[in-house]
């Protein structure tokens, strides 16, 4: 396993800037060379700039090498001799003892030339083979666009993203048909606007073809995972057989099992990365690739409704990660998804106070009032935050808000603070359509009993294809479809019903979720449902779930509903649990805990157990106490139940 440290660049001036693009330019081209293992040139970036803190600069690749699994280390000193020669002194070092295995010199007349020189010798030396096509023909042919491409790697791995954005962006504008220039200006933007960062990734897309192998792989798997592409998982498997150092492939491969629900089988390649980036989990780099490991092996713990193994993982992450607050505020999740609220709280005051103003903190504290029953605070807490005005957080504070009065049955509100949070995201459509943003605004009609007008939001906004992949445009149709069909249906008008299941039988044929691929059994099911076919109704909503406890929450809630009728409280009771202990994301988007609540209540009074029916309907009255007039008849059933169930039969 070979890894390309540093190469000090020496001039009549002093040190000059050609030494780390040739060092990029060689780990790239050995990476081409066949029979070799390589460490990538960005892994070594990641690595040294977290060790170099506690070593020289030699020292510091030495070490990062070691951390990343090379046996081999080749660094070396690059000299001006002449006008236009260059001469390079290069040595292979055994890392085991420090010995040098090698020396090698070399002169060309430009780094590309002794780029591919160097990768001939070494390889030769190592039983590899020299690519079969030059360097600049899968990079660029501008040395002055390479220097710029590789200070921008420096700075991006550095942690300064601005300015490592702007040196990719001259990169480009030295060659704008540099693809992994075109990449990194995409990862460099991924936290700003979905459309400029979609916008930037595609354009790396279309020039993956004249890149090296290894990269377009990793160009096109980003794209299909950004994407929810079904090519995902078959690129992410080459990636990870031709390059198995790179631990990306590994992680991607990882995260398209749990999109298709496959499980174990996400298991073994998350957990390499983990084992294979542990030094990653101390480290201050602007990504931790076992993080995302981590964060990916609790989602499909999660989704396999084993929040035990969740809150496992997450305690393991914590050991491995104690300085950070973002695992705590995960396991504060998952303990609240578990009914553990003082002791999810707890967990969200040592992430406090560990990583202190942190943004993503207020949220997980708001989840776990609503799951709590504890309303008002939630309320406040959003209402306090959707102050912000137009920003990411005033956004954020007007969705949690609108959250907050669905919970409580207070509709007009929520539909207020549902159409501000549209307004403050102020997120474009492509013309005649919604936006995205208009979701939740959807939602709350369709709860409203405003059917026909819920229906044509999410027909809208099911038409709008701005800046998207076919694959995520393709996502995007077959959630309205659902919804619109839901709201089709609480209309009682079938009349689309099968036209709709046709559709999105088809269309999520072309996501790699597996709950897009499902979703056409639901809107079977609510066909059969109002046909009175309740037996072919159970099994077509029992088809349509993928994760008990995760995705379109409403299929647990219909299939709970159908079962009661059949009367099968058990497995409806086991249904309605699974969809309460589901993450707040899509639970508080598609359905309330108080509906959840009421029809959990009406299960376990079907199965003869008085005392829990008690507890639930107990919760309805205290969410439901403020709540608007058409939820009165409901109230007040929910109100005796609760008493009746607690006396004697």
């Amino acid at each position: 396993m070979v890894a390309v440290g540093r190469i000090a660049h020496y001039t009549e001036d002093g040190a000059g800037e050609m030494g780390p693009p040739l060092a990029d330019m060689l780990a790239t081209n050995l990476v081409r060379a066949s029979g070799l293992r390589v460490i990538s040139h960005v892994r070594m970036l990641e690595l040294v700039e977290r060790v170099s803190g506690r070593a020289d600069r030699a020292e510091a690749s030495s070490t990062a090498a070691r951390q990343a699994g090379a046996t081999d280390l080749v660094d070396g000193s690059l000299y001006d001799v002449a006008p236009g020669v260059l001469r390079l002194d290069l040595r292979r070092i055994d890392l085991a003892n420090g010995a040098v295995i090698e020396a090698y010199t070399l002169q060309g007349s430009d780094l590309f030339a002794l780029a591919d020189s160097a990768t001939g010798r070494v390889a030769g030396d190592l039983g590899g083979g020299r690519p079969a096509r030059s360097l600049a023909e899968v990079t660029t042919r501008s040395v002055a666009a390479y220097r710029l491409y590789e200070e921008g790697l420096r700075t991006f791995y550095g942690g300064d993203r601005l300015r490592a954005e702007r040196l990719f962006g001259q990169a480009l504008a030295e060659d704008s048909g540099f693809a992994m220039a075109a990449f990194y200006s995409a990862l460099s933007a991924e936290a700003g606007p979905r459309a400029d960062f979609l916008r930037r990734l595609s354009q790396a897309v279309a020039l993956a073809d004249g890149a090296s192998d290894r990269e377009r792989l990793l160009i096109r798997a980003t794209w299909a995972a950004t994407t929810s592409s079904p090519a995902l998982g078959a690129i992410a498997d080459t990636l990870t057989a031709r390059y198995p150092a790179e631990l990306e492939g590994h992680l991607l491969a990882g995260e398209a099992a749990i999109l298709a629900g496959d499980y174990d089988r996400a298991r073994p390649p998350l957990r390499r990365v983990i084992g294979a980036d542990s030094v990653g989990l101390a480290g201050s780099a602007p990504r931790c690739l076992a993080c995302d490991a981590f964060s990916a092996l609790v989602a499909s713990d999660v989704e396999e409704d084993s929040l035990e193994a969740a809150i496992g993982t997450a305690r393991e992450w914590i050991r491995l990660q104690p300085g950070r607050g973002h695992p705590q505020r995960i396991l504060a999740g998952l303990l609240g998804q578990s009914g553990q609220f003082d002791q999810a709280l707890a967990a969200l005051s040592v992430a406090d106070s560990v990583e202190p103003g942190a943004a993503d903190a207020w949220p997980v504290r708001a989840a776990l009032y609503l799951r709590a029953g504890r309303l008002s605070e939630a309320t406040e807490l959003a209402r306090l935050h959707s102050r912000a005005g137009r920003s990411s957080e005033g956004a954020l504070g007007s969705w949690w808000l609108a959250i907050a009065y669905r919970h409580q049955g207070r509709l007009r509100e929520a539909l207020a603070a549902a159409r501000e949070y549209r307004r403050v995201t102020g997120e474009r459509a492509s013309p005649g359509a919604a936006p995205s943003s208009a979701t939740l605004e959807g939602q709350v009609r369709l709860e409203l009993g405003q059917f026909q007008t819920a229906g044509a939001l999410f027909d809208s906004i099911g038409r709008n294809s701005a800046a998207d992949a076919a694959a995520a445009t393709a996502r995007r149709r077959v959630w309205t479809l659902a919804q619109k069909a839901t709201a089709m249906a609480a209309a009682n008008d079938t009349s689309l019903l099968a036209l709709l299941a046709g559709s999105a039988a088809r269309l999520g044929q072309g996501s790699a979720f597996g709950q897009d691929r499902r979703l056409h059994f639901y809107i079977r099911g609510l066909l059969a449902r109002a046909r009175g076919q309740h037996e072919p109704a159970v099994t077509a909503f029992r088809a349509a779930i993928v994760s008990p406890n995760m995705g379109y929450t409403r299929i647990n809630y219909a299939l709970a509903g159908e079962l009661l009728t059949l009367r099968g409280p058990h497995e409806a009771v086991g249904t309605l649990q699974s969809a309460l202990r589901g993450s707040s994301g899509g639970l508080n988007l598609f359905l309330t805990y108080s509906d959840l609540a009421e029809r959990l209540a009406q299960a376990f009074e079907a199965a003869g157990k008085r005392d829990s029916a008690a507890v639930y309907y107990a919760r309805v009255v205290r969410a439901w106490e403020n709540a608007d007039a058409p939820f009165t008849p409901r109230l007040d059933q929910a109100r005796g139940k609760a008493v009746r169930m607690l006396e004697k039969p």
